[in-house]
């Protein structure tokens, strides 16, 4: 399944998403409060998590093969498990599309 705002598969579970959307509205507000230089960087960082969170995916969690989704499954065309795609054959892992 991909998410369909961003083309990218979900890579989160569900409750790590909501904690991600808390604590960059928490960040973002912090931010705008400050008046300094750290103001852009506070709201770049909580606006980074709110799209984490909105979106569930993690380019992070991408590059290192992590998948922390609700289903346990990477939810691509296959719906290969991070640890059964590890073990597939090489030419299986060419057809998962990203």
């Amino acid at each position: 399944m991909k998410n369909k705002s961003c083309g990218a598969h979900v890579n989160i579970g569900r409750q790590e998403r909501i904690l991600s959307v808390i604590g960059g509205i928490f960040l973002t507000l912090h931010g705008l409060r400050k008046r300094s230089v750290s103001r852009m960087l506070w709201t770049t960082i909580g606006g980074a998590l709110m799209t984490r969170g909105f979106t569930g995916h993690c380019s992070a969690y991408d590059k290192l093969g992590v998948n922390n989704s609700d289903s346990g499954k990477s939810l691509t065309d296959k719906s290969y498990s991070v640890a059964s795609w590890k073990s597939a054959p090489k030419a299986e892992k060419g057809n998962i599309s990203r």
